[in-house]
């Protein structure tokens, strides 16, 4: 007896046995046939373990030749195992299987036969080392038997070979073992059969026990284990989300590539490199007790959250920070909200807008002024100019009541043509009332008119200024200041102007270049252009409001009292409309110079 192999031996059937018994407690389809293989497998090992047992020639020669018709089966069993596992099992496939029954289950019938006549097999016993061993010569069946197996092997290598190519290597580890398996058992087969090095015993039947186990591994742990391992980190990795793990203690423990671009300056085994130090090499603002944060990093916003993982008894396993790059979503939301909030037209406050904003007045108790206004006839301007010209009227006049009212009203465009404004704590002197409504006023001066002042102080710097990009760039000078006191007067604004020249000239220069003065809006002959833009009043008692406000239809400017003084060079007084020429009627000559320097066009010449 053999002890070393036996031994040998018999730990590799006791490792069959303990896998056939877990394989029998899987709940699969795969469970039957894994079972079939490792129990034939079994069989194997047992039946060539006779020869560590026994010096009895019959005994041996019988287990051989069981063993033997085993091997047949099992690589059958192997073989059907193989076309389910790889999921190459079609009508090729089953009919090769048949073939191998029929051929396993004859083969086996020559091999029980061989234990009376030896037709296959001539066995001898034969004393080495003390011990006896069981050797054999092979007739021109156990050739047949050879062959028969080599193609099964055969053909399950292909199966194998042919999954390989058809998946990512990622996933060619459990059919290279399964192949390398079956190479190792033929070559140490071919090895025995051919004497190539003495071995005593066949050390292919033991191999059979590692291939039963590796039926089981690649079948319920391989595939319930390692390849969830491996799929989590190749989706991980092609995740386009920055992801980055940290262990129990902390330490950096993995980060995909994403990651890597974000933060950078990563290393795996670098235990300084901890959340801490993560959190404070890229500037995280992480708040005490908050698993979410914004991170704003190289013009991208990042949408982040921490993750703790625990066991069941809540020990720390590890944190994992996950970021999403949310800047487009940030950008679209905030054009999504802008065009909700704004009418995309004028650039004043939409119809929403302005109904959410009329909420807050339910419990206001100051004093509140509304004025609302729409444009006339503008669907006739649609009709005879085009739409084109119909929303540039839209645009003028939201820019006119932006212009008038500044920061100080709310304004929106409620519907088509109509556009509402509304401002809070309006005094008496700016809210726009009749003598009637206002008393107060009559035979008396304010000296506060809201946003005059700035107005006249900064306007004409703008319309003295340039162009820069799109943008305008007020001039630097001349350097305006100015005091606005309310009168009592319905239309016209009148001005008392002290000014200063680099070169001084005479009155009389001044008044011929003011009578001479002519526009683009003259020069072209526009229907609201006055004929005379300026007219100057000779009489001492002149501009005055009643008699000069509707000079040129309220379109012109009428100036007078042009005289020398004490401080600066000149002193005058000018008068202009300001409903007329100061708002709509401005608005209307703008409209004619747009349309007659082509910038507006009927719709049938677009």
């Amino acid at each position: 007896m053999n002890i070393m192999y036996l031994s040998l031996y018999g730990v590799a059937a006791v490792v069959l046995v303990v896998v056939f018994i877990r394989t029998c407690l899987e709940r699969d389809k795969m469970t039957r046939i894994v079972c079939l293989t490792e129990m034939l497998a079994l069989i194997c090992v047992v039946a060539y373990s006779v020869n560590f047992i026994t010096d009895n020639y019959r005994a041996m020669s019988v287990a051989t030749s069981i063993m033997m018709a085993a091997q047949d089966f099992a690589l059958v069993a192997l073989l059907t195992y193989t076309g389910i596992f790889t999921r190459l099992a079609n009508r090729i496939t089953r009919t090769a299987v048949v073939l191998c029954i029929f051929a396993a289950m004859v083969d086996s019938v020559v091999f029980i036969i061989n234990i009376f006549n030896e037709t296959a097999l001539k066995y001898s016993l034969n004393k080495c080392g003390g011990v006896y061993v069981l050797g054999y010569e092979g007739e021109l069946w156990f050739g047949i038997h050879a062959i028969m197996n080599m193609v099964i092997v055969a053909f399950i290598i292909a199966l194998l070979i042919i999954k390989c190519i058809r998946i990512p290597s990622a996933y060619w580890g459990r059919y290279i073992f399964t192949a390398a398996g079956l190479i190792v058992i033929i070559a140490f087969k071919y090895i025995f059969i051919m004497k190539a090095v003495d071995l005593r015993f066949d050390i292919s039947i033991f191999i059979y026990a590692l291939m039963g186990t590796m039926v089981y591994w690649n079948t319920f742990w391989y595939s319930k284990k390692n390849m969830l391992t491996v799929t989590h980190e190749m989706i991980i990795e092609h995740m386009q989300i920055p992801v980055v793990l940290f262990d129990y203690e902390g330490i950096l423990a993995d980060f995909n590539s994403s990651m890597k671009d974000v933060a950078g300056n990563l290393e795996y085994d670098n235990r300084e490199q901890n959340i801490e130090w993560f959190v404070r090499e890229n500037d995280l603002p992480v708040k005490q007790g908050e698993d979410t944060f914004e991170w704003k990093h190289n013009g991208r916003i990042y949408d982040c959250r921490i993750e703790r993982l625990s066991d069941e008894k809540n020990r720390l396993l590890g944190t994992i920070i996950v970021m999403q790059d949310v800047s487009e979503l940030k950008k679209a939301y905030a054009e999504l909200e802008n065009m909700v909030i704004y009418d995309q037209l004028t650039g004043v406050y939409s119809m929403y807008s302005f109904m959410e904003h009329c909420k807050q007045y339910d419990e206001y108790n100051g004093s509140v002024a509304v004025v609302v206004c729409d444009i006339n006839h503008l669907s006739d301007i649609n009709i005879q100019y085009g739409q084109k010209a119909g929303n540039q009227a839209l645009i003028n006049v939201a820019g006119v009541l932006k212009k008038i009212l500044m920061d100080r009203a709310y304004i929106a465009r409620i519907n088509e043509g109509n556009f509402v404004a509304v401002m809070k704590n309006v005094t008496d002197a700016e809210a726009g009332k009749t003598f009637e409504q206002w008393p107060e006023m009559v035979e008396n001066i304010i000296p506060y008119i809201g946003g005059e002042e700035e107005k006249s102080e900064k306007e004409p710097l703008r319309l003295w200024g340039k162009i820069e990009d799109g943008k305008i760039v007020p001039a630097s000078d001349p350097v305006i200041t100015c005091q606005c006191i309310r009168v009592p007067v319905l239309d016209g604004h009148t001005a008392a102007v002290f000014v200063n020249f680099e070169k001084k000239p005479t009155k009389e220069q001044i008044i011929e270049k003011w009578r001479s003065f002519k526009g683009v809006p003259q020069e072209l002959n526009l229907p609201s252009a006055p004929k005379q833009f300026i007219q100057y009043l000779e009489e001492d008692d002149r501009p005055q409001v009643k008699l000069d406000v509707n000079y040129e239809n309220g379109m012109g400017v009428s100036l007078g009292r042009l005289r020398e003084d004490s401080v600066f060079d000149y002193k005058f007084v000018g008068l202009s409309h300001n409903t007329l020429r100061g708002a709509a009627g401005g608005a209307v000559l703008i409209a004619e110079l747009l349309k007659a320097q082509g910038y507006i066009t009927p719709k049938d010449a677009e």
